[in-house]
This record gives structure tokens, C-alpha cells and sequence, in this order.
């Protein structure tokens, strides 16, 4: 039996009567007996080949004197489908007037076909400044992804400045959201939700943030200025 592999189509495996790549060798098939091969092969997501897929198989034997003998399966190819998948999270649980807030936008593709032209927006929300995207989209909102294969994902890293006028005691909420012409559930959104600090209160910021470090200087050399002078009238005193 010879099976000639379709353009565009990859060979993964044959099961039952044969367990090799063709040509498969049945040996002696007596009178009203017959073998079967299953035969499997993987489309790519990226598939561009024949509509429908055309498989000819064929056998021979010696002793047919009417053979070869031929049969095909015809399988048509329906239209490209993906399915994106999105997240989105902040670096930071508070925002704070002045401050830097980054969001990591993930956009990936869960399959089976490629995810084309995928297109990712996100609206600046109010109270927020854009600084910069990097990541898989270097420019502002909208970000063209381009194609996105099953399994693989793209990252946009984006900054937004916190502008002084925010509004305390809110939450910032930032949507992202992705879409794909062949992703028949799409647009897929989702957000990050940062609460503002009230006006009037203070919060405890993460060391490592460089408004942080200002304000722990700052605060430091104030707290010693005011001893120093304590220091001083005490003596004087």
C-alpha cells in the first residue's frame, strides 16, 4: 500500500496493519480477509495549500491482474480559527500622585489556527498620563501584533504617568483588549484595577520605588533637621 503524503501536510503516524511510514508491506491477505491502516497527519495552523485535501492511497499485488487499485478521501478546509486570550496586571496595589504605574499586557493564542492580524487597543484611562510602550508594541495605542501561532504569546510592557489632579479614593481601572478577524469570540478584554489613595491619607510605599526613595530622604533629613535643633536649644537651655 503507498500513500503519497498531500502538499502542505505532514506525515505524523499509521496504525493496525502497519506501523511504518508508507510504502507498508501487508504481506498475503487471503480470500475475504481484509487489513486496515490508520493513518494520521497534522494540518499546520498556517495551512495555504488545496481546498478541499485530496488523499490517494493505492495497492498492488502480483496476483491482481486488474491493480493497481486506487481510492482517495477529499476533506475541505473550513476557514482559519483561533482563540486569543489576554491578561493584564499592574505593578503596583496603590497609585500615587506623581508616581509611574506599569501594566503588563500578555496577549496569546490558544488555537488551533494562527491568530491574524491581531490588534491590541488600550484607552488611556483618566487620571493617567502615557509615557512609552516596549515589549511586542513599541509605539502608542493601537498595537498590531501581526500573527500569533497557537501556543505563542506576545508582551507589551506600557507606563502611564499618575498626574497630580487624580481623583483620591477611586480606582484607576485600565482595559486592554485584543481582537483577530479569525477569532470568532473576539474582542477579549481584560483589566487592571489600581485604587487611588484617598486625599488626606498617607500610605506605606515599596522601598524600591523611586518616589519612595525621595520621599525616605526627604522625610529622613527632616526628622534630623528637627533634632539638631531640640540638640541645640537643649545646650542653649
Amino acid at each position: 500500500v503507498s500513500d503519497t503524503t498531500p502538499a502542505g501536510l505532514t506525515f505524523v503516524s499509521n496504525t493496525g496493519a502497519c506501523t511504518t511510514a508508507f510504502p507498508c508491506n501487508l504481506g498475503t491477505v487471503p480470500a475475504g480477509e481484509t487489513r486496515t491502516i490508520t493513518t494520521t497527519f497534522s494540518v499546520p495552523a498556517n495551512y495555504a495549500g488545496a481546498n478541499p485535501i485530496v488523499n490517494l492511497a493505492s495497492v498492488t499485488s502480483p496476483t491482481d491482474p486488474g491493480g493497481p487499485r486506487q481510492d482517495d478521501a477529499t476533506t475541505p478546509i473550513g476557514d482559519a480559527v483561533a482563540e486569543l486570550l489576554i491578561e493584564k496586571t499592574a505593578n503596583v496595589q496603590q497609585a500615587l500622585p506623581g508616581a509611574t504605574i506599569t501594566y503588563t499586557i500578555v496577549v496569546g493564542n490558544a488555537g488551533p489556527s494562527d491568530a491574524t492580524n491581531v490588534v491590541v487597543t488600550d484607552p488611556v484611562p483618566a487620571g493617567l498620563n502615557f509615557i512609552a510602550n516596549s515589549g511586542a508594541c513599541t509605539n502608542a495605542f493601537p498595537c498590531s501584533l501581526g500573527t500569533i501561532a497557537p501556543g505563542q504569546t506576545r508582551t507589551i510592557t506600557s507606563s502611564y504617568l499618575v498626574r497630580s489632579d487624580f481623583p483620591g479614593g477611586a480606582s484607576i481601572v485600565n482595559v486592554a483588549t485584543a481582537t483577530s478577524p479569525n477569532d470568532p469570540g473576539g474582542p477579549i478584554s481584560d483589566d487592571a484595577s489600581v485604587p487611588t489613595v484617598p486625599r488626606g491619607e498617607t500610605v506605606a510605599v515599596p522601598v524600591d520605588n523611586p518616589l519612595a526613595l525621595l520621599l525616605l530622604m526627604l522625610g529622613a533629613a527632616g526628622i534630623a533637621g528637627r533634632t539638631l535643633q531640640r540638640r541645640r536649644r537643649a545646650i542653649d537651655g
